[in-house]
């Protein structure tokens, strides 16, 4: 009986330590039109009528979760990013090195190379965040119209090997290609194939 309480109440002081090295859950898992707060549906839906494969999204990024919306308009494929009241975050359209000015895109490649040994850039997103523009209106039409005003980000996403470890990183920049944040990207959950 003895060694029978030992072990449990080793197990009971280890148990809540189990969860402490986790990782935090990440990653966007597409949910349907529904589920999408209905306060963002109506502020998209103006901006949206003639857009193409619309789809929508839960984002988990550590303690923050929100939608997006991604759809296809004019040719361009649109992101736009809500909290989980509805209100707009960010609004931004997918670009490739060429439509960035050569300055910034200078600067992006120095950093990069300087901070990494081996890179390769996964996507890029020009980006309006919504604190930036006066109404929400506003965000959207310089995100639609593809404008390079200062209050932009770029949003790179990276595949890098740098010693020993590999990983994926999305390094925020801003207008002229300062860097301003780099965050690690779990890898996706591939738990749903089971065999």
């Amino acid at each position: 009986m003895r060694k029978f309480e030992w072990v449990l109440l080793l197990g009971l002081w280890l148990f809540p330590l189990t969860g402490l090295g986790q990782p935090r859950a990440e990653g966007a898992h597409r949910i349907r039109k529904v589920q999408f707060p209905q306060a963002a549906l109506e502020l998209l839906e103006p901006f949206t009528n003639d857009a193409r494969s619309i789809r929508f999204y839960r984002e988990g990024e550590g303690d923050r979760v929100g939608f997006a919306a991604r759809f296809r308009k004019d040719r361009l494929t649109y992101r736009v990013d809500f909290d989980t009241a509805g209100g707009l975050v960010l609004a931004g359209l997918s670009v490739r090195p060429i439509d960035l000015p050569q300055e910034a895109w200078g600067r992006i490649q120095i950093w990069q190379d300087a901070r990494f040994s081996a890179s390769r850039v996964r996507d890029i997103w020009q980006t309006y965040p919504r604190l930036a523009f006066h109404t929400d209106g506003d965000t959207f039409r310089t995100a639609f119209q593809n404008l390079l005003v200062p209050q932009l980000r770029y949003e790179i996403v990276l595949q890098v090997r740098s010693g020993d470890t590999r990983g994926t990183y999305r390094a925020i920049f801003d207008s002229e290609g300062n860097f301003l944040e780099l965050v690690q990207v779990a890898p996706p959950n591939h738990e749903h194939v089971l065999y």
